[in-house]
This record gives C-alpha cells, sequence and structure tokens, in this order.
C-alpha cells in the first residue's frame, strides 16, 4: 500500500469545523495562531492513541476539556475518521465543555461491509451479529485485531502504529540527561533519551543501517565548521554526548553537549527523529523552525526530503517561516493553508492560490505580505 493511500477525517474538533486530508511525502502546515496547525496534529495522534492505548489515555494525552468546536450544535458529536486503502474506523463522540460525556460511537468497516459498529450512548456493541459489552481497556476495533489479527486489517493497525509527532524537546533534560532505556533504538516525544539512541547506532552501525552516520553527516552540512563527530561518556543508561569539532588549530576538540547552542540540539533532534523512523512512517515535526538560523533549516528540510523519498515517509511541518514556506518552492501542492477553499480544508497553495501567480514570487514574502494563511479579513 502506497503511503498516500490514506485519509483522515476530523468534525468539530476544538477549531477544526471540517477536515479531510491526505498527506504524502514532505508536507508543510501553514496559518495563522489558533488555525488549528497542532489541533491537526494532535488529531492525528488522539486516533492512534485511541486505538493503541484505549480512549482514556487518549483523552488524558489531548485533554479531554473543551472537544468541540465552538460553533457546532450541542448535540453534534465530534467525528474522527481514518481511511486506509479499502477500511475505514470512524468514532463519534458525544462530549460537552468537560469531555466525554457518555458511550462513545465507533464504527469499523471493509469496503461496503460493517464489521462493527457500536452507537453512542448505548452499552453494547455489534460484531459478528451478536451484541457485546464494551471493554473499557480498549476500543471495539482493537477488540477485533487483538482477538485474531485478521490480515485485512493489517494497513489500518501498521498506519496507526507508524506515527511520531514531536511538539516540543525537553532541552533541560537532553542537556542533563536521566535514565533511559539502555536498548532504546528511536527518539521519544521529548527528545530526552538522545544521547543513548545515538549511542546505540554508533555501536551497531550494521544493526542500525548507519543512521549515525547519516544523522552526523547531515548535521555537518546544517553547521558546517561546528561537527566531527559525537563521543559519549557515562554509564550505558545514562550517557554524555560529548561534541567533537575541529579548531582553528586543525586539531580535533570536544566540548560536553551542555554547552551546545539550543539551535544546535534542536537540529540534532529533528535529524534523529527522522533517521529513527522506519520505512512508511509518519513523522510531525510543530514549529520545526524553532532556535533555527535560515541554512540549518534549509539544510534540515532537504536531509528530510531525501530520506522521505527513500524510505516513503510522510513528514509533515507546521510552520509560521518565510524560510521554511520558501524551501516548497515548486512544491505548493504539499504547502497546506489552514483555510478553506472550494470545500477543501485545508487547502493545497496552488488550489487557494492561481500557481502563475505564485511563480513570480517568493512563498515567504507573501506569506507576510498577508497574502494568504493572514490573520486579517480577507480582502474583496
Amino acid at each position: 500500500m502506497e503511503s498516500s493511500d490514506w485519509k483522515i477525517t476530523v468534525r468539530d474538533f476544538r477549531c477544526l469545523k471540517n477536515v479531510d486530508w491526505s498527506p504524502e511525502g514532505v508536507c508543510l502546515l501553514a496559518g495563522p495562531n489558533g488555525a488549528g496547525k497542532t489541533t491537526l496534529l494532535n488529531a492525528i495522534l488522539l486516533l492512534c492513541r485511541w486505538f493503541l492505548s484505549g480512549h482514556q489515555e487518549a483523552l488524558r494525552f489531548t485533554q479531554s476539556a473543551y472537544l468541540r468546536h465552538l460553533d457546532a450544535a450541542d448535540s453534534d458529536p465530534v467525528i474522527f475518521e481514518i481511511r486506509v486503502g479499502d477500511i475505514t474506523w470512524s468514532l463519534a463522540l458525544p462530549v460537552d465543555a468537560r469531555g466525554l460525556t457518555a458511550s462513545y460511537g465507533e464504527t469499523l468497516k471493509y469496503g461496503d461491509e460493517t464489521i462493527l459498529r457500536a452507537e453512542m450512548y448505548k452499552d453494547q456493541w455489534v460484531f459478528d451479529g451478536k451484541s457485546r459489552p464494551f471493554d473499557p481497556g480498549r476500543c471495539c476495533a482493537k477488540w477485533v485485531w487483538d482477538r485474531e489479527e485478521p490480515e485485512w486489517m493489517r494497513p489500518l493497525v501498521d498506519r496507526l502504529r507508524k506515527v511520531r509527532i514531536y511538539f516540543s524537546y525537553w532541552l533541560n533534560q537532553v542537556k542533563t540527561p536521566g535514565l533511559s532505556g539502555e536498548s532504546d533504538s528511536y527518539l521519544n516525544h521529548s527528545g530526552a533519551n538522545l544521547w543513548t539512541v545515538l549511542r546505540n547506532w554508533k555501536s551497531s552501525p550494521r544493526k542500525y543501517r548507519d543512521q549515525f552516520a547519516w544523522v552526523i553527516n547531515a548535521m555537518r552540512a546544517a553547521f558546517p565548521g561546528q561537527i566531527v563527530d559525537i563521543e559519549f561518556d557515562g554509564p550505558p543508561a545514562q550517557p554524555h554526548g560529548k561534541i567533537i569539532y575541529s579548531s582553528d588549530s586543525a586539531i580535533e576538540k570536544s566540548v560536553p553537549a551542555f554547552l551546545a547552542a539550543d539551535g544546535f540540539l534542536t537540529g540534532l533532534l529533528q535529524l534523529t527523529a527522522v533517521a529513527g523512523a522506519p520505512e512508511g512512517y509518519l513523522v510531525a515535526f510543530d514549529e520545526m523552525e524553532n532556535r533555527l538560523h535560515p541554512h540549518a533549516i534549509r539544510s534540515i528540510i532537504s536531509s528530510m526530503r531525501e530520506i522521505a523519498e527513500e524510505r516513503d515517509m510522510t513528514i509533515i511541518l507546521s510552520s509560521h517561516s518565510p524560510v521554511v514556506m520558501n524551501t516548497f518552492k515548486d512544491e505548493e501542492e504539499r504547502f497546506y493553508l489552514l483555510e478553506e477553499h472550494n470545500g477543501k480544508f485545508p487547502t493545497p497553495l496552488n488550489e487557494a492560490c492561481n500557481p502563475d501567480w505564485l511563480a513570480h514570487f517568493s512563498l515567504g514574502d507573501l506569506y507576510e505580505r498577508n497574502e494568504f494563511a493572514s490573520p486579517l479579513p480577507k480582502r474583496n
């Protein structure tokens, strides 16, 4: 199955009124503050956690209060749906200002066949022609999967499992790392296990497909003259990074990681996050430009495109940065505006604006001039 053969639908979730979205490759989300960039990433994460960990964990992570769009009717449920190939899994949440108010609705379809159905407010759900009581620890679709792992469900389960979203890194813990799993093989959501992951990759290059070398080479391109290598001190469960660099005397020297610039560490975290994502994964970064120099932004996005194409990955960036936007010149179909045009939300930039007109300008300049994704009222 191609990575593009999926779609997420959201109705009346906080500031998101009506979303239908099928991202692929390296994509950009842009819009004014409060337009829903972070909320859209949270919607994807909520669906994944709902399936993998149950509704209580999903709601805890996304904060359960005020789920419904302010303009929605009190009787309208909040809708989440994901379609992967011929499989469609839907949730309908009855909510008020405090959060979920009763049993939620759930539907799983394969083609035209309804595999399971749970109606809102009911205390039972139907599968294989039989009514069954709810399992409070897992959703109905997860119950079906755990029961026999039907092969037709695998594309849906793989899509829900293969998602990693990074909102903000805990740089204080990156600089003074705490204990983490000695076998960590990918970056967790906080980034606190960065040095453990990189040490493991460096010590087993064949096992980890030379991911450490890829990160170092990408860092050299993004931060020229600032890094030659990374070495590690400390016990296996609590390694500390040392940045090796070339000094003016041509003698390689090292500095402890806690002295590294925040932007340098942010770039290292982002490259480690994408390098650790296997084939077919979705990886997202909320406001990836934070702390980064324009050259570093351009270089890191170039490296992301390289690895996304190689591994058939989807990488989603949300940003307010004109520098980030300029890297999507000639890829306006992957530059999504959090604005509705002709019934589409989010809308590809090349459908919201005339492509011939766009060709004459820098995308970042147009954004700064409020030509699109603007907080100002639309001009006639």
